[in-house]
């Protein structure tokens, strides 16, 4: 994962998917092309937040909840 600080972008790379965010948007590109998240991405105090689900599922992880938790299992 590398942040982009000038212009605010989150990008993450696992094998042949790309996915970039954009701080304070919840649209993202994947593999080129545009999805909503639905949540922004944000900085609060220094600490990026990410729709984890979202981000994990675009990866394809296996993504379960369970008493407000995220479970990501690597498929």
């Amino acid at each position: 994962m590398y942040l982009v600080k000038h212009i605010k972008t989150i990008a993450i790379f696992r094998n042949n998917k790309v996915m970039e965010l954009k701080i304070g948007s919840s649209d993202s590109i994947v593999n080129g092309i545009k999805v909503n998240t639905g949540v922004e991405a944000t900085i609060i105090n220094g600490t990026i937040y990410l729709p984890a689900k979202f981000v994990f599922e675009s990866f394809d992880f296996e993504v379960s909840e369970d008493n407000k938790r995220l479970k990501a299992t690597n498929k």
